[in-house]
């Protein structure tokens, strides 16, 4: 079991699809950068299965920076202009946080519908006598406790949806936060935990230097940010 100590990110990685964790494996002889891969991959469930997000930790390191630099370079030049920061960031930063709920909720009621497939199906099965008693008594309940999860993430991301938040007051946590740090040059585990609620890391596409990797960050009461 790969060990923490030195992972600034923990707590904070997510798999984009499923919403497990990322796992942290320390660098080694083989490899100088550690890695990450998502949880429910690496548990090889039955149940269910997720693909691996792999993302080594300098790169995310390095895309981490640029974006906290980029943000603590702005804030000052408009100290107090809520409004600026509104126009600039926040406007265009609803549209994606909303968006970005949305699909997930439509991932969620997709996961929802095989679930009932999935449940009926082995039903029938055991009353065909295809699947023991044995088996019937634990599979279902597996997938219905997966169920009844799926449908409390789709009555809190609907919440969200609907309920009209104060932009600027939470422009204004978000800004004070930021406040404490400066002239940032490197990161940190209370930079990290201060300013962000997760990063979502998507499955990568294409290999080698044709390799992409989309990454969302989740900033603290504003959620997804434009890039700019």
């Amino acid at each position: 079991i790969a060990s923490n100590e030195n992972n600034i990110f923990v707590g904070l990685l997510k798999c984009a699809d499923c919403g497990y964790g990322l796992a942290y494996n320390s660098p080694c002889k083989n490899r100088k950068t550690a890695t990450f891969f998502c949880n429910l991959y690496r548990q090889r469930s039955r149940i269910r299965t997720c693909t691996s997000h792999y993302t080594s930790y300098n790169p995310l390191y390095a895309v981490w920076l640029q974006k906290v630099q980029q943000l603590s370079g702005f804030i000052p030049a408009h100290e107090d202009d809520f409004e600026a920061f509104y126009n600039q960031f926040l406007h265009q930063g609803a549209d994606l946080n909303n968006h970005n709920r949305q699909q997930e909720m439509e991932k969620h009621r997709q996961r929802t519908q095989e679930l009932d497939a999935i449940i009926k199906k082995l039903v029938e099965q055991n009353a065909l006598g295809v699947l023991t008693d044995e088996r019937f008594a634990v599979l279902p309940g597996e997938y219905e406790e997966e169920h009844r999860a799926l449908k409390e993430k789709i009555g809190r991301l609907q919440t969200l949806l609907n309920q009209k938040r104060d932009t600027l007051q939470n422009a204004s946590h978000f800004l004070n936060a930021f406040r404490q740090y400066t002239d940032i040059t490197e990161l940190t585990p209370a930079l990290l935990h201060e300013l962000i609620e997760k990063i979502c890391i998507h499955n990568a596409e294409g290999t080698g230097k044709a390799r992409t990797q989309r990454i969302d960050i989740h900033w603290r009461f504003v959620g997804l940010l434009p890039e700019n």
